[in-house]
């Protein structure tokens, strides 16, 4: 779970019996986010294989106060590949 929560951006809390301070972490955590989209050029897409690559993301903030969380990444297929 610590592994899927890093590399999709999220919180995981574990080593806690305290459920109501987990609880109370998780609400103050998304109380004060930024949400950002990205919509990849097609040429993202590899169009010569017909696999998707991976493509690592990273995301920089300039205040030393601030902390990221994000994807580690993203496999390079449309919207319409994935259904």
């Amino acid at each position: 779970m610590e592994i899927l929560a890093s590399q999709t951006g999220g919180l995981f809390i574990h080593n806690t019996n305290d459920i109501e301070a987990a609880l109370r972490r998780v609400v103050d955590d998304s109380g004060s986010y930024y949400r950002i989209g990205y919509h990849p050029d097609i040429s993202t897409f590899n169009r010569k294989t017909g696999r998707p690559q991976f493509r690592k993301l990273q995301v920089l903030v300039k205040p030393p106060h601030l902390h990221v969380r994000s994807r580690s990444g993203f496999f390079g297929m449309s919207d319409s590949e994935q259904q």
